[in-house]
């Protein structure tokens, strides 16, 4: 399974998202989930149009942005902060996920992640590789429905 980082800011439109889809097809890949935040638009509909997926493929789109995952996932985000009484119990409400990810970090352990760009990817190889990040476990986040609709499309992708 390959795995092709956009980057956001518009580079899942058609006329960007049509390179990604040939390397992908190079490699194999007959079907292709992308994920992506619903960011400003209005609505997810209007989002899955603006990315106008092939019929095979599968769009699913975040209600907030995607590092409000992260924050549903309360082992790792104790171990990232160092604080047993760690929980978040709203993280889809969160505006800007990794900014609040951010300060919690300067709060509970006086260190950030750094600049959003950088930042976002030292974040998210910090909570794999170190802190258990398992999106199993923020599924089980009662206010955290994006990420339970997101493993429930991707379960339906396995052969049976």
């Amino acid at each position: 399974m390959n795995v092709i980082n956009a980057q956001g800011c518009g580079n899942l439109l058609p006329h960007n998202i049509e390179g990604y889809i040939q390397l992908l097809e190079k490699d194999g890949a007959e079907k292709i989930v992308i994920l992506t935040d619903l960011d400003q638009d209005v609505c997810i509909t209007s989002t899955k149009n603006r990315i106008k997926a092939r019929p095979q493929d599968v769009v699913v789109v975040a209600v907030q942005q995607i590092e409000s995952w992260f924050l549903a996932c309360t082992p790792a985000m104790r171990q990232l902060l160092k604080n047993e009484d760690f929980s978040f119990p709203l993280p889809e409400a969160e505006q800007v996920p990794f900014e609040t990810i951010n300060r919690l970090m300067m709060e509970f352990t006086g260190k950030g992640i750094g600049n959003k760009a950088a930042g976002k990817r030292r974040l998210v190889n910090r909570l794999l590789e170190q802190h258990g990040l398992d999106l199993t476990i923020s599924a089980t986040h009662p206010a955290c429905p994006s990420v339970q609709y997101f493993l429930r499309k991707v379960a339906q992708l396995a052969p049976h």
